[in-house]
């Protein structure tokens, strides 16, 4: 069963959101993939985190589409992060080079927070942000009460694991949903090929588990450490296992990264091919150039280049990389 306009159980929903101009429509299981990607490549959009404004240009000229910067206090991520003030100053910057610019916003904001990440949100947008990715659906509310719902990305981390819940975000009128990373590829692209414009992070330490508890903070305590909040050069190894695992804590939450370095490389025309249209690539943990690289050669395996993939590997081989879970279900 998929989401429609005449679905019962939708009745009361549909109510709701009819006041902001939203309604559930058909199913796009019939578009075409013909129609929707009959020039490959030139449809698709690649993102990129950066944490250098010395990056901006360099990320440019490397082909990316859209600049990902962490607004500060704002994220579960261990990506550097910046004030909204200097996220503008950047933007104008970015905006200059012919990129859009997304600020990341994917913290879970509580009651007494909410309002005021609300209305910084709709700040940002107001001063030219392109879009703002999310995964609280309390700023999505917000964001569909001021007319913004089309400039939000939504994107739960690992949490976007079926079609219907992606279709239901998409139909809010929400720029893009991002499908979990996590999922097989076959998994992947079935989402993409009933939800348009789907997102998908195709390079970096994949997100493995997000917590609100400062574990970190009170492993340093028991053990009488130095302060383990806020460092980016700390690893976990399970007991029986010798990968180490990018871990960091910081105000609002614990985060373990995988061991491994995502490689899409083989999968990214696939994925273009079935629907999904922005491919995002995470550089926390990483060094600026170990992402440039990918970035270049997503876009020229994107445009064709197979040899990309060997000359990237080839480069890299002291990396872990890995196609992670696309060959391995996970999630049942």
């Amino acid at each position: 069963m998929l989401f429609v306009r005449e679905d019962p159980l939708f009745t009361a929903l549909d109510a709701e959101l009819h006041a902001y101009s939203i309604t559930f429509c058909p199913p796009v299981n019939s578009f075409k993939l013909s129609e929707k990607h009959d020039k490959m490549g030139t449809m698709i959009k690649t993102a990129v985190t950066i944490e250098n404004e010395d990056m901006i240009e360099v990320m440019h000229e490397a082909g990316a589409d859209e600049v990902i910067l962490a607004l500060e206090n704002g994220t579960f991520s261990a990506l550097g992060s910046y004030a909204g003030d200097e996220i503008i100053r950047l933007a104008e910057k970015i905006h200059a080079c012919h990129m859009q610019v997304s600020v990341l916003m994917n913290r879970l904001f509580p009651e007494d927070e909410l309002a005021s990440f609300a209305n910084q949100m709709i700040w940002l947008l107001n001063e030219g942000i392109d879009h703002i990715i999310c995964a609280d659906p309390g700023l999505l509310y917000h964001a569909m009460e001021k007319g913004y719902a089309s400039r939000l990305v939504f994107d739960p981390m690992t949490m976007m694991t079926n079609s219907r819940d992606a279709l239901f975000y998409k139909q809010l009128g929400l720029s893009s949903v991002a499908v979990s990373q996590l999922l097989t590829a076959g998994e992947i692209m079935d989402i993409a090929s009933q939800v348009p414009d789907c997102s998908l992070c195709v390079f970096g330490h994949q997100m493995m588990s997000v917590s609100a508890r400062p574990l970190l903070s009170a492993y340093g305590e028991r053990q009488d450490l130095a302060e383990l909040k806020n460092r980016r050069d700390l690893s976990l190894r399970e007991e029986k296992r010798e990968e180490q695992m990018p871990v960091y804590e910081n105000d609002y939450a614990a985060m373990i990264a995988s061991d491994y370095v995502q490689d899409s490389l083989d999968y990214i025309v696939p994925f273009a091919e079935a629907g999904i249209s922005r491919f995002v690539l995470d550089g926390a943990f990483l060094s600026p150039e170990f992402l440039r690289d990918a970035l270049i050669a997503v876009k020229e395996v994107l445009q064709g280049n197979d040899t990309a993939k060997e000359t990237f590997r080839k480069k890299y081989s002291s990396e872990k990389l890995s196609d992670g879970y696309y060959g391995i279900k996970t999630i049942q």
